[in-house]
């Protein structure tokens, strides 16, 4: 039998902590009424947001910029849903956002394994070598 569960994504602007009539972009990862909140790096001024798209007013060439990164991170963070969601059965928002940033890798990859493989060795080798 499959949960259902909800998933969404939004975009806002944090004008708490703004500098001079602009704010950062925020994404917020919602799952089953759980959120986690994530910055996208952005500043803009506050007056260029449109808060019922959720994107930034205008058709100048940084606007557009802007408004094809939002389409770009929530196509890539659904995507990070349903590759979690065929895995497993339940999802957190906390899942998807480490899951987009690469943070939950468990599955190691022929240079990790190297890397892993050379780190302790090489311990293991000099403290043979030493005493």
């Amino acid at each position: 039998m499959r949960i259902r569960s909800t998933f969404s994504i939004s975009f806002w602007i944090s004008t708490a902590r703004r500098n001079e009539g602009t704010a950062k972009i925020y994404a917020r990862i919602t799952v089953d009424s759980q959120r986690a909140n994530m910055s996208l790096k952005y500043t803009i001024p506050i007056e260029i947001w449109d808060r019922k798209g959720a994107k930034v007013l205008g058709r100048t060439k940084e606007a557009q910029e802007i408004n094809t990164y939002l389409m770009e991170v929530e196509t890539e963070l659904f995507q990070c849903y349903r590759e979690l969601r065929s895995r497993r059965s339940h999802i957190t928002p906390q899942m998807v956002k480490a899951h987009y940033f690469g943070e939950d890798i468990n599955e190691f990859t022929l240079k990790n394994l190297f890397e892993y493989h050379n780190t302790h060795n090489a311990y293991s080798l000099y403290k043979t070598t030493q005493g």
